[in-house]
């Protein structure tokens, strides 16, 4: 609704009064990517509680954290799209313990927001680049 902002610091998932930053409070004491689900009644985050770099959703109080993809891929950048039902997220080479310092051989993946329908966007093996970011705008 516009009324919350929410931002990483040190490691942490935190919310503030918009548009001022007032009252920061720790939602999420595990996370280094996170972007609201379109809802507003969750919130996406990587990496889960225990370090492995899955993709999970957790309640906007912090509570009821769920695994939306648990693959053996490190997940990045989560992004719900307009369309509920489908988040748009990076994949990498690295293992889902954080064995790399980046991600080797990324690429875009769409899912389900429920973790079904898992689609490689994208197929860049054996290129050693960057993404940025990825973003869902229209359906796929």
């Amino acid at each position: 609704d516009g009324s919350r902002l929410l931002f990483i610091n040190n490691s942490d998932v935190r919310m503030a009064d918009a548009p001022d930053g007032a009252n920061p409070e720790t939602v999420f004491a595990a996370g280094y990517y996170a972007d609201w689900s379109r809802d507003g009644s969750e919130i996406l985050v990587t990496p889960r509680p225990g370090g492995e770099w899955h993709l999970g959703a957790v309640g906007i109080d912090g509570t009821g954290y769920r695994d939306i993809d648990a693959s053996e891929y490190h997940a990045e950048y989560p992004d719900g799209s307009p369309f509920d039902d489908l988040i748009v997220y990076v994949i990498g080479g690295g293992s889902v313990s954080g064995e790399y310092g980046h991600l080797s051989d990324p690429d875009v993946v769409v899912i389900g927001a429920d973790g079904t329908g898992r689609l490689r966007l994208t197929d860049w093996s054996g290129k050693d680049s960057e993404i940025g970011r990825a973003s869902c705008r229209e359906r796929v």
